[in-house]
């Protein structure tokens, strides 16, 4: 498995809170939140409340995208090299759900 990454920033190894742990942290906690916001997007009673979500999870989106393009700046994030192997595996898994949908 080959990984795509840039060279790792070094950061402190101590019990304090480091950058890395910092924006890791920042980064779940957006993940999380426009998880939920897309329930609640879906749930929004009148047009206003939708509006008002759509862009609150456009903001949050963006700052998780912030935080992931730091992360893998510094190299702390590493990404998987794309296959065709891998492509053709998520191809038959999403084709035997979509069979499964259409049963």
């Amino acid at each position: 498995m080959s990984k795509v990454t840039n060279k790792e920033t070094e950061v402190p190894s101590s019990i304090e809170l480091n950058d890395m742990d910092c924006l890791y942290t920042m980064l779940m906690i957006e993940k999380a939140i426009v998880h939920h916001l897309s329930t609640i997007i879906d749930e929004a009673s009148n047009i206003e409340l939708h509006d008002k979500y759509v862009s609150m999870s456009e903001e949050v989106e963006m700052h998780a995208r912030e935080a992931f393009d730091l992360m893998f700046k510094n190299g702390w994030y590493p990404l998987e090299e794309e296959t065709e192997k891998k492509k053709a595996q998520e191809k038959s898994t999403l084709s035997k759900k979509l069979e499964d949908l259409e049963k």
